[in-house]
């Protein structure tokens, strides 16, 4: 719902649980009045205009008609430089006709829609729900010929706000767009701390919180991509915030390039947050009549705590931002080849890992990097789009009908947006590659960038990727993006243009996605970018799902899933059962534990299935067979982080349902403790009076790694590490013990799950746990009739 007062010009934005209200000042400027916890809408909502009305010493006064008012004390919805106001400035323009880059925006008129306003080339979130609306309001530049169009769009079920800004000019002059963000939000309040995501390859999204001080703080990307570095998320949470309880804010920005996330604590106590397209090396010169349209942001507030912040973040991604016919659709179980063969394969070879995978109960196989012509290595073939006749004498054609006719989808990896120097298309097209003139290029992964702001690239990429889709007949493709930008420089741009290239590069790329989701909807895309390096929410309105991490190993990817979990929900997340040990940290871990932090996202294979031992076998056949029985809960169902008091090595996880009658619960080691405490897991999410059976899901332990100690649970004697050891460990499923557990909610609630006591050196009986180093366990809740 959006109200407004004419009278006192106020514009009062409600979700279920929030307000957003701004008003017009006397002097025309659009000020924030209050960002919070719901208000109901009163005639009298100037009252929330907490400012000085005093004049202030080394302060500017905006005008000599009222000297108390001042712009670095306003809490303002778009901030400019030049009239008082030494905080970062949230848009920056340059008036050719005459040099200056002052700017003053004030209040014009405002628009009320049902519907949202389309934000051409960028992806968006899509039209809100029966009863929810847009709101425009339009600023214009007192002397410049120049107007801001800031649209609103309230999400009320999902208590999200989405934002943009569009930059037109009016005047015969250009006009350069030096800086603009997406939006501009100041809080009365100094006291944050700023929760973040940064990371590297093969250690993405690691949660980082810390208190803000006085001055600035900024996190983005000069990468060309949204990048694993810092994503483009952040949340300002009260000291104290907890994961149930607490205030906080949540900002992410629908973009898949260079971003900038600042804040600033003011000399007076004020918070400024914004977020928007990077200020580095962008500049973006607008003809008459021209326009510039800022990508969208997306934010939140929550007075209940972290996990509603995520809530409201995953049911607006799940509902609005999604592909429609991906919203609420299962997705496959998948088998990828790549960690099982790497580039070394054939078509028999890749027969025999489907036929395994089809036994073990998979539905999708993808053939991964590898499959064009002169692909053997990293080093060339990228921009080939004829099969490799050696590998697939019978084309792609062929063995995805082979695959089909074993009763599997058949997918496929492409990476459209590199080129190798040694390929048929650098040969044909050298001017089609990001190089910059003169230089020598500096290579990521022995291959360079196809320039994307070039059309005739767009249109070229097009055309191959739809014969290649086409004639594969693929249900799925894995889009991979291997490498940062550097070099940058366009053949196709002029030289004006050229400190623009990193956005154009983005709007190419949106505009080749937005061609082939139109031909290509019933695929599913598969984002990619060395793992998690392009994980955003531009890219997830295309894809949704994203391969989270080419970190396979599962003690590392619960760090990883918990961080990007405070955004992304887990249907966005793929997350694969791998080799042992991890090919990325050569760690072992049970296989069990593999699947239980796969089952938080989108479950998958990607290892030599024609290698496994009959243990492995029987394992992964129960596994998958849990999978199909609660996918619709696993990927779909709301997701919360547990707290675990004491947990330090430990982290838990649960999905719920609507109705909150069914659940599934993680828990995750890891390096296990010396006679470790016991523990419980509270779920204060279930319906209190509920009656809830708590069941662990069967798991298995091998053998070997109880060593002599097994003798006690078997009824002959086997010798440690002999053949008769091996023979069992690799064919006898030797169970974890059950737990089962008959609570109510409010038990459940206050108390938790009252886990039993893992080993402490002294015995295995039925009352002790071994879970072990890396061990996990999951729950299945199910409340009773």
């Amino acid at each position: 719902m959006i109200a407004v007062n004419n009278d006192e010009q106020i514009f009062h934005l409600q979700t279920l649980n929030s307000s957003y209200v701004v008003q017009v000042s006397d002097a025309g400027h659009l000020l924030n009045l209050y960002y919070g916890q719901r208000l109901e809408h009163r005639d009298n909502l100037s009252i929330l205009d907490h400012s000085y009305q005093v004049k202030l010493g080394s302060t500017t006064a905006y005008s000599s008609e009222d000297e108390r008012y001042c712009l670095e004390t306003r809490k303002q919805e778009v901030s400019t430089s030049g009239k008082g106001d030494y905080r970062e400035s949230s848009l920056h323009l340059i008036y050719t006709d005459d040099g200056s880059s002052t700017s003053d925006f004030v209040f014009d008129r405002y628009e009320l829609n049902s519907n949202k306003p389309c934000l051409d080339g960028l992806p968006q979130t899509h039209s809100p729900a029966d009863g929810d609306q847009s709101l425009t309001i339009v600023l214009r530049e007192k002397i410049k010929p120049v107007e801001l169009h800031l649209h609103y769009t309230c999400f009320a079920r999902q208590d999200v706000i989405c934002r943009s800004m569009e930059i037109i000019n009016l005047g015969s002059t250009p006009v350069v767009v030096d800086k603009a963000c997406s939006m501009n939000l100041d809080l009365s309040s100094p006291a944050f701390d700023a929760l973040h995501l940064t990371g590297k390859w093969i250690a993405e999204g690691q949660l980082q919180r810390h208190a803000l001080y006085k001055g600035v703080f900024s996190i983005g990307s000069n990468r060309g991509v949204s990048s694993a570095t810092h994503n483009p998320f952040m949340a300002l949470a009260k000291p104290g915030c907890g994961e149930m309880t607490g205030d906080c804010y949540g900002f992410s920005l629908i973009y898949s390039g260079n971003h900038k996330i600042t804040t600033e604590v003011s000399p007076y106590d004020q918070t400024r947050i914004m977020l928007g397209i990077s200020d580095f090396d962008f500049r973006w010169s607008l003809a008459e009549g021209e326009r510039f349209t800022c990508p969208e942001a997306v934010m939140t507030f929550s007075h209940q705590g972290l996990g509603k912040m995520s809530n409201n973040f995953h049911r607006i991604i799940k509902t609005h931002l999604i592909p429609q016919p991906w919203q609420n659709k299962a997705r496959p179980i998948q088998a990828n080849n790549w960690e099982a063969t790497y580039f070394n394969f054939d078509e028999g070879k890749l027969m025999k890992l489907a036929r395994k995978a089809k036994d073990l109960g998979v539905e999708l196989f993808v053939l991964d990097d590898g499959w064009f012509s002169n692909r053997n290595d990293e080093t060339s073939g990228l921009g080939n789009y004829v099969e490799d006749k050696k590998k697939l004498p019978g084309g792609l054609a062929r063995i995805s009908r082979k695959i089909r006719q074993q009763g599997l989808q058949f997918g496929l990896w492409v990476e459209p947006e590199m080129v190798s120097e040694d390929s048929d298309l650098f040969r044909q097209h050298p001017e089609w590659a990001v190089i910059s003139p003169k230089r020598q290029p500096s290579l990521g992964r022995r291959q360079l960038l196809l320039d994307m702001s070039n059309p005739e690239v767009i249109d070229y990429l097009y055309q191959q990727l739809a014969d290649v889709f086409r004639r594969a007949e693929v249900s799925y493709v894995k889009w991979d993006h291997n490498r940062n930008f550097s070099d940058v420089y366009s053949n196709h741009l002029p030289p004006g243009q050229q400190s623009g290239f990193y956005h154009r590069y983005v709007l190419g790329l949106y505009r080749l996605l937005f061609k082939l989701k139109e031909t290509f909807g019933e695929v599913l895309f598969e984002n990619c970018s060395s793992g998690g390096n392009r994980f955003d929410l531009g890219m997830t309105f295309f894809m949704p799902q994203t391969w989270t991490s080419d970190n396979t190993d599962a003690y590392e990817r619960v760090a990883i899933q918990q961080g990007f979990s405070l955004l992304y929900p887990q249907c966005c997340m793929s997350a694969h059962v791998s080799g042992h040990p991890s090919h990325q940290m050569l760690r072992h871990t049970p296989i069990e534990s593999r699947f239980n932090v796969s089952c938080f996202g989108l479950s998958g294979y990607q290892l030599d299935l024609t290698k496994l031992t009959t243990f492995e076998e029987k394992v992964i056949m129960k596994q998958i067979r849990f999978y199909k029985q609660h996918r619709t809960l696993l990927q779909q169902g709301d997701f919360y982080r547990l707290a675990i008091d004491g947990g330090n090595q430990q982290t838990a996880w649960i999905v719920v349902n609507d109705d909150k009658t069914e659940a599934v619960a993680g828990f995750f080691q890891g390096l296990q403790q010396a006679n470790p405490t016991l523990k419980t897991l509270k779920l204060p999410m279930l319906n209190t009076d509920g009656l809830y059976q708590v069941t662990s899901r069967e798991q298995f332990h091998n053998i070997r790694q109880f060593g002599d100690l097994v003798n006690e649970e078997l009824p002959v004697n086997i010798k440690d590490r002999g053949i008769l050891h091996g023979i069992v460990a690799n064919r006898v499923l030797h169970p974890s013990k059950n737990e089962t557990y008959t609570l109510y909610g409010d038990q459940l609630q206050h108390l938790g799950i009252p886990l039993k006591s893992q080993f402490t050196g002294t015995e295995m009986s039925e009352q002790v746990s071994h879970i072990g180093d890396f061990g996990t366990r999951l729950f299945h809740i199910r409340q009773l009739q």
